[in-house]
Formats: C-alpha cells, sequence, structure tokens
C-alpha cells in the first residue's frame, strides 16, 4: 500500500508540476519551480524505495545518488512541459525580438568593433529584422566606416514595414548618400521608391518635399 501511494506521488507529482506550469504564467521562467520538482523527485523517490525495503538509512545514504536523478527529472519537467505550454498556446510562432543589452554596453564602453560583432550575429541569426540592421549600420558608421554603414542601413529599409519608420530610415540613408558620400543619385531614388510605394499619402508628400531640397547631382 504504501509503496503504490509513493509511485503515485512520484509520477503524480510530475503532472501536477504540467498542470501548474501550464496554468501559471509567471511560473514559466521561475527557478524556485526547478528546485521544487527537484525536491518532490527526491523526497517521493526515497518514500518509494523505503516502501519498497530500504531503511531510512539506506534512504539517506542514496540521496546523492537521488538528487542526481532527481535534478535529470526535474530538468525534464520544468524544460518539456513548458515547451508542451508554449506550443499549446502558439508561442512558438511569436516573433521575438532580439535583445541588444551586450551590444549597447560594447558602444558605451566604446568598443566598436565588439558591438558590431554583436549586432552582425544578431543580424545573421535574424534575417529579416530590421532594426537588427539598422543598429549593425549605425555601428558601423560610429566606427567609421560609411559605405557598409549605409549599405546596412540600406538593407535595413528594404525589411522596414511601418510607413512612418520606413520613412525615417529612408530619409537617414538619402542624408548620409549626400554627406558622407556626394552621392545625390542614389539619394533621389531612395526618396522616389518611398514615393512610389505610398503614393497618395504623407510619406510620399514629404519623400517629395525632400528630394526638391536635395542637391543637383555631381
Amino acid at each position: 500500500m504504501l509503496a503504490a501511494l509513493a509511485l503515485v506521488l512520484l509520477y503524480g507529482g510530475g503532472i501536477a508540476a504540467g498542470t501548474i506550469t501550464l496554468r501559471s504564467e509567471h511560473l514559466r521562467d521561475d527557478g524556485r519551480f526547478h528546485v521544487a520538482v527537484l525536491l518532490w523527485c527526491v523526497l517521493t523517490g526515497g518514500l518509494f524505495q523505503h516502501a519498497n525495503g530500504m531503511s531510512w538509512t539506506g534512504v539517506v545514504a542514496v540521496v546523492p545518488a537521488g538528487l542526481i536523478y532527481g535534478a535529470s527529472v526535474a530538468y525534464f519537467f520544468a524544460v518539456w512541459v513548458v515547451r508542451m505550454r508554449t506550443m499549446a498556446l502558439g508561442d512558438h510562432k511569436l516573433r521575438v525580438e532580439p535583445t541588444f543589452d551586450q551590444a549597447e554596453a560594447a558602444e558605451r564602453r566604446g568598443d566598436m568593433d565588439a558591438a558590431i560583432r554583436l549586432y552582425r550575429a544578431s543580424a545573421m541569426g535574424n534575417p529579416g529584422h530590421a532594426e537588427s540592421r539598422r543598429r549593425l549600420g549605425e555601428a558601423y558608421l560610429k566606427s567609421g566606416d560609411a559605405d557598409q554603414g549605409i549599405a546596412e542601413l540600406r538593407a535595413a529599409l528594404g525589411l522596414v514595414e511601418d510607413p512612418e519608420k520606413k520613412m525615417a530610415l529612408g530619409f537617414r540613408v538619402a542624408d548620409l548618400l549626400v554627406e558622407k558620400k556626394g552621392d545625390a543619385f542614389n539619394a533621389d531614388l531612395v526618396l522616389r521608391e518611398l514615393e512610389r510605394d505610398y503614393e497618395g499619402t504623407r510619406v510620399a508628400e514629404l519623400a517629395k518635399a525632400r528630394r526638391a531640397r536635395l542637391p543637383a547631382p555631381g
């Protein structure tokens, strides 16, 4: 009877842990959940062994081994149950924005090589993410590489979907082409593209006005 109860507690604990995780948003990334499952596995595992004839002294003696076993089981429940929850809610389909904490820290301390490396890694890992390419372009500009900086910003421009953000970035690229390279021709092309893509809107009107102020191509 005691063995059956211990078995129910051992595996029932795993089911309970899964249910709690699936229902509780705040437990998804809480390390305390991992610890709780670990302790549950060790304690109920010990109870199961005692119910099958092992003395309590023997149970205590094998606690280190139980911790190793429990850790693996706790990891299984913590990772796979959370993954089940993610799949059930459709979170795996969400587009997760990358974080730029390390790259920003590198910029603040003036280590532009490290910042560029981190932004480039983000851009390679998220090829359709405009902000990664934009930040990479700005980092190149800060490092003094205008050609690569402008190239990255133009690549980012092709990925932006929001009209206001695309306009702001388009104006930025056009200004850089003129200021850094004296290239009014390509600046004009960038602004014309904005006019064409947003014909009949405020964005197109502003792009047209901006284009009218460009210096004549040399």
